[in-house]
């Protein structure tokens, strides 16, 4: 299930729509917070977006106005956790459909 077949979109579109279907408030997701709620939308935009829609952390990082190292952080804690969280693992998939679906014929 890799970037493929999944439309073109673009490192700000991915994270406006991301944040919009997490119902995160992009200033949020942008501030130096870590409410776990935060902490979680950006572990899962960061690994869709890299994994599933060929984004780049530097691009995505940009668009969060966070460092890339900081977030090739995030992406690696975000893989542990679909590994060992079905939770976080059903959550990714949904959004991951949800994104996919909102992106088609643009």
């Amino acid at each position: 299930m890799g970037p493929e077949w999944r439309p073109t979109i673009e490192a700000e579109d991915f994270i406006t729509r991301g944040a919009a279907r997490l119902g995160v408030d992009i200033a949020e997701l942008r501030s130096r917070r870590r409410a776990a709620e935060l902490v979680r939308a950006r572990e899962l935009l960061m690994i869709l977006g890299v994994e599933r829609f060929g984004l780049k952390v530097k691009d995505l990082a940009k668009q969060m106005n966070k460092s890339p190292d900081g977030m090739t952080q995030t992406i690696a804690r975000a893989a542990r956790k679909r590994t060992e969280d079905e939770a976080f693992r059903r959550e990714l998939n949904k959004l991951d459909r949800a994104l996919a679906g909102a992106t088609e014929g643009r």
